[in-house]
């Protein structure tokens, strides 16, 4: 199974007043384009987190586009996609809406293929290469209003996961914050929300089939920690200020 792992578009983002949505247009075009390419194999195509801020007017409009598109394009190829919400897309009314939200239908229309993860979640991936079992549980972004302890959900969710085995594949998808990580732009030109940290220590090293992917960080880059597996940053598709000259807009990809 090849699994393509994207986040912090920013859909909505501005640079000094300029518009940076076509920049990510065309980067989410290529990431999808090569998703759906048979040539590619990727199976799954999970999304991080940040979409675009809900109070961001028009913008938000045609960032939600953006993503609905993708998604029908995804799973019209039979490519299941996973959408995790980020701090950027929760609306903190109360609601447990998130920027994600206009996606839910899509959850019916393509019932197995989209899934919306707007609070902590698992489910059934598919096989991996070696025919064992591979399962996503999420960890989205922990909001204000509908807040909850990633670890204690860790920890409970680890007891009723049933199907799973000591053989099988957990692929860990987050937004939160990693301790250890080296802040960027993210946090300062662009902060949203509060910091809840990922619970690594859930995720002990010699796990080898449990991979951890966190989004929030714009930068791609893999944090080690002793004694822990460690955590995967696809970074944002695009540059989005100044500090961010030296990054590279990527995304990753892992086949189990």
């Amino acid at each position: 199974m090849k699994i393509l792992v994207t986040g912090d578009w920013h859909a909505d983002a501005k640079t000094l007043g300029h518009s940076r949505s076509s920049d990510v247009d065309r980067a989410v075009r290529e990431m999808v384009d090569y998703a759906v390419d048979p040539a590619s194999g990727v199976d799954v195509f999970c999304f991080l987190g940040d979409l675009c801020d809900p109070d961001a007017g028009s913008a938000s409009f045609r960032s939600v586009e953006l993503a609905v598109s993708a998604a029908v394009t995804l799973s019209s190829a039979n490519v299941a996609n996973v959408w995790v919400a980020g701090n950027h897309d929760v609306i903190e009314n109360g609601s447990g809406d998130t920027t994600l939200s206009p996606l839910r239908p899509l959850e019916r229309a393509y019932a197995g293929l989209t899934e919306v993860h707007e609070r902590p979640r698992a489910s059934y991936a598919g096989t991996g290469v070696d025919g064992e079992a591979v399962f996503i549980r999420s960890l989205p972004f922990a909001a204000t209003s509908h807040a909850y302890d990633p670890r204690e959900h860790v920890g409970r969710s680890s007891k009723v996961d049933w199907r799973m085995t000591a053989s099988s594949h957990l692929v860990v998808l987050a937004h939160l914050a990693v301790a250890g990580v080296q802040p960027g732009e993210e946090t300062t030109d662009m902060p949203r929300g509060r910091e809840v940290l990922f619970p690594r220590e859930c995720f002990p090293g010699e796990e080898t089939r449990t991979h951890l992917f966190n989004g929030h960080y714009h930068r791609q880059q893999t944090h080690e920690l002793a004694g822990h597996r460690p955590v995967h940053i696809p970074g944002a598709p695009a540059r989005f200020t100044f500090g961010e000259e030296s990054h590279e807009p990527s995304y990753l990809l892992m086949e189990v």
